[in-house]
């Protein structure tokens, strides 16, 4: 697992003025994938752009990341082995902590089928 935080920090001082020049803290992203090739892609596009990114291979690691880490918005693989995208997002959604986190589902699967949908 990987966590990297571009976010600089430095304050100037002009005469009795000082001035934070601190941008916020980046937002932290969890991405949920099993499928290295994919989470390495992600992983590096995010990073590239200054977020703060946690990546895990399996549901029970991604739940337990979220609990401890809080993430801003998580990516989540739909075909996950023993437990399904759906199934994690459902068990996220139960925790009153991730209610209203951002959840991107991801797919490779050109057609869903209606339970998906929904």
């Amino acid at each position: 697992m990987k966590t990297l935080n571009k976010s600089r920090r430095r304050s100037t001082t002009s005469g009795d003025v000082t001035t934070d020049t601190r941008q916020p803290p980046a937002a932290r992203i969890l991405i949920i994938d099993d499928d290295t090739t994919t989470l390495e892609l992600f992983e590096q596009m995010l990073i590239e752009k200054g977020y703060v990114v946690r990546a895990v291979s399996s549901v029970e690691a991604g739940l337990t990341e979220a609990a401890i880490h809080a993430p801003d918005a998580i990516l989540l693989d739909l075909h996950l082995p023993l437990t399904d995208g759906l199934e994690c997002l459902r068990r996220l959604r139960a925790a009153p902590l991730h209610l209203t986190t951002p959840v991107a589902i991801l797919t490779g699967d050109y057609f869903l089928g209606d339970e998906v949908a929904r």
